[in-house]
């Protein structure tokens, strides 16, 4: 072999080594992280929307607090409240959204990389958790005093009168006391009647200042204090039959709705002050990550091209490599720079996968749960096809022993 051709064969090997571990990476890429639909298959093994979750009811738990005792007039925990509102099949659904605007950013269709959370749905979730909580609290749950006696006077109008003629029994008792001479039933029956608006007007007087004291001594909070008044001037009303049991049932009623759409509203206001309709997640990232995001869209664009080229580059080396030598120099020739090419890839794969494991430990937990699987998925497709090609080089270099020593097809100087 003259020595120009000899150059020529150590150029076309180094260039067969360079094209072949490039496309072995590329490929590997290619089916791996550069795959949309395996990046949605990684996170749904990683169970990814579930570690979401999990994220944003810690998140959400900051900024809503059911268990200070300064909360909703209801027995609920923050975190049933929460577990219960967020639905982790939206929370999947956003996963895969996000997959998708990553690809797009990185494919060249989006312009910017924007990654969001839509908590919209968990916030209309909470309030329907709470309205529906809302919806079994009675009057018993917001006056200690009269609250209970106020519920059961609503619920059956055999309580209503029973109340009614307790309370008619009462104020007779302490007409009979301040008289002198004992009276008769009807006299007392009498004495009532002619009394009974002054007996009302200073019943709904103390009624009025037990409630400004509760709201004052902070008992029953200012929101809650109109509804709060209703239901204790309803109830005097009732007792001193100025009306009957259906109005009264009416206005126990429309006083315990004014006070559940009083506390939704402002809770519903507080929520969307303190949650935003979506967390950008995008906004969380630092500079740096950002240039890492630059650069991985560079780095995509250009692996588009070289997953082209490469194969066609080592195609044509190899083929050069056929033609300008013996059939056993070529077949040893390509056989042993497959064999490096395996050999590396597989080594690059190992220090990548030590690489990467180490940087992994710094990463935040959301993100490691996807990371891992998703980059060691592709490390690992890399060390296959590289330990492919190292057995393919292997049995290429056999192929061109055995054809130099005459065992197989005769061969071609």
């Amino acid at each position: 072999m003259t020595l120009a051709r000899t150059g020529a064969v150590v150029v076309l090997c180094v260039v067969f080594f360079a094209a072949l571990l490039t496309a072995n990476v590329v490929l590997a890429a290619d089916r791996t992280v550069m795959d949309e639909e395996y990046a949605a298959e990684t996170a749904d093994e990683a169970n990814l929307e579930a570690v979401i979750a999990e994220e944003l009811e810690a998140e959400l738990r900051e900024e809503i607090d059911l268990d200070t005792g300064d909360g909703l007039p209801i027995e609920l925990s923050t975190e049933t409240l929460l577990e219960e509102a967020i639905d982790e099949d939206h929370v999947g659904a956003e996963v895969d959204a996000n997959i998708d605007r990553v690809y797009a950013y990185l494919s060249g269709d989006a312009s910017e990389l924007h990654l969001e959370v839509d908590t919209e749905p968990v916030k209309e979730n909470v309030l329907a958790v709470v309205e529906a909580e809302m919806a079994s609290i009675g009057p018993g749950d917001v006056d200690d005093d009269h609250g209970a006696a106020v519920e059961e006077m609503a619920e059956s109008e055999a309580a209503f009168l029973e109340h009614r003629e307790a309370f008619e029994a009462e104020a007779k008792e302490a007409i009979q006391e301040e008289t002198a001479r004992e009276l008769s039933d009807e006299e007392l029956r009498q004495a009532y009647e002619d009394n009974r608006e002054d007996i009302r007007a200073e019943a709904r007087e103390e009624a009025n200042e037990r409630v400004d004291e509760m709201v004052r001594t902070g008992e029953v909070p200012e929101r809650f204090e109109e509804p709060v008044r209703e239901l204790a001037e309803a109830r005097i009303d009732a007792l001193t039959g100025a009306i009957g049991y259906e109005e009264y049932a009416d206005r126990v009623g429309s006083a315990m709705t004014d006070l559940r759409t009083t506390v939704l509203a402002e809770f519903e206001a507080e929520l969307d002050e303190r949650v935003p309709d979506a967390i950008d997640l995008a906004d969380e990232l630092d500079e740096e990550s950002m240039d890492h995001a630059e650069t991985a869209r560079s780095a995509t664009g250009t692996a588009s091209t070289l997953g082209v080229v490469f194969p066609v580059v080592a195609l044509l080396a190899g083929g050069l490599l056929a033609w300008i030598g013996s059939a056993s120099a070529a077949a040893i020739a390509i056989g042993a720079v497959s064999t490096a090419a395996g050999v590396a890839g597989l080594a690059g794969a190992r220090v990548a996968d030590s690489l990467f494991a180490g940087a992994l430990t710094e990463a935040p937990s959301t993100l490691a749960t996807f990371l891992e699987p998703f980059v060691g998925g592709a490390l690992n497709a890399l060390a296959w096809q590289s330990g492919l090609t190292l057995a393919v080089g292997f049995g290429v270099v056999a192929l061109g022993l055995a054809i130099r020593y005459d065992a197989i097809l005769p061969d071609r100087e």
